[in-house]
């Protein structure tokens, strides 16, 4: 009975949470998002801001410079003020990293020499990379979709998405950051909240 009524507590304060904006939402006094329920005891901290950007060559063997800056990594769902949109469902267990950018060009250019784009580590670290996706594959009306894999156990993974528009390419990525390589096994009913933070 007791484990009852104190179910139904957490639960009217979840609610509470939800309805006041609480929880999967960004908390721009602190430069960070909590992910998950705020009442559950361990937080984790995932960085973003990570610069992305073409280079040429093959993932591994890249030319340091970059052909095109693309915009930085910010959680996905962000608006322009710092403030997250509304979450509807499941609070997520972590943030999905995500940017978009044009760059001029076609996909002819990725015919005449390989390029990547390469997530780096952070605009103090630039040329360190945590993530990279080679550009090719198959190109399905107009579009194509490229598989980034983790660099130096870093557990940053996910995909990128070229495909054409008016100003040339829109070269959009969401990158999921493992924040546990071994997730430990958690009780039902219980979540752990990952706050997710810029790079300077």
């Amino acid at each position: 009975m007791r484990t009852r009524i104190r179910w139904l507590v957490l639960m009217g304060a979840l609610a509470v949470a939800l309805g006041l904006g609480l929880v999967g939402r960004f908390a721009s006094e602190e430069n960070a998002i909590l992910a998950q329920d705020a009442a559950s005891p361990a937080v984790q901290e995932v960085q973003f801001n990570q610069p992305v950007a073409v280079h040429e060559g093959v993932c591994g063997q890249t030319i340091p410079d970059p052909v095109h800056e693309l915009n930085s990594l910010v959680p996905f769902g962000q608006n322009e003020d710092g403030t997250m949109s509304e979450v509807v469902g499941s609070v997520p267990a972590l943030p999905v990293l995500f940017q978009e950018d044009s760059i001029e060009g076609s996909f002819d250019d990725f015919r005449a020499q390989p390029y990547a784009i390469a997530i780096h580590e952070s605009r103090e670290t630039f040329g360190t990379l945590v993530a990279c996706a080679d550009i090719g594959g198959p190109l399905v009306d107009g579009r194509m979709v490229l598989a980034i894999r983790s660099l130096a156990s870093s557990g940053f993974a996910g995909i990128a998405i070229v495909e054409e528009d008016d100003e040339g390419l829109k070269i959009t990525t969401y990158v999921v950051p493992q924040v546990n390589a071994e997730p430990q096994a958690q009780p039902a009913g219980e979540t752990t909240p990952v706050m997710a933070t810029p790079q300077a």
